[in-house]
């Protein structure tokens, strides 16, 4: 099973990686986490933002200063920290800068 950091949160990987290997999963490996420095999809990100809870409405057309804001956010490292984004579209994002070829299903 590979587990991705937050630089932010590294402490919670630890303890979920403690967890795990009490449930009888050993093979963990640890990586640096796949979007940070991922700056190129600054805008991909800023399109995925929810403007309005409640509302299926996202952010087609982000202004420069959202994009900027989104490139900050991956060079900082900062998940978990500020807008709401589509989970389904957000979770396809960070899925596509996932190392290729690497099996992540946890081996007892």
């Amino acid at each position: 099973m590979r587990l991705f950091f937050c630089n932010q949160e590294k402490e919670i990987t630890l303890k979920a990686s403690e967890y795990l290997r009490k449930w009888g999963i050993r093979n963990i490996t640890h990586s640096p986490c796949p979007i940070k420095e991922k700056t190129d999809s600054a805008l991909n990100f800023a399109t995925i933002r929810i403007i309005r809870p409640g509302s299926p409405d996202l952010n087609v057309n982000p202004l420069s200063a959202e994009i900027r804001f989104e490139e900050k956010r991956l060079r900082e490292c900062r998940c978990g920290k500020g807008p709401v984004y589509d989970g389904f579209r957000y979770a396809e994002l960070v899925r596509s800068h996932l190392p290729q070829g690497i099996d992540y299903l946890a081996e007892k």
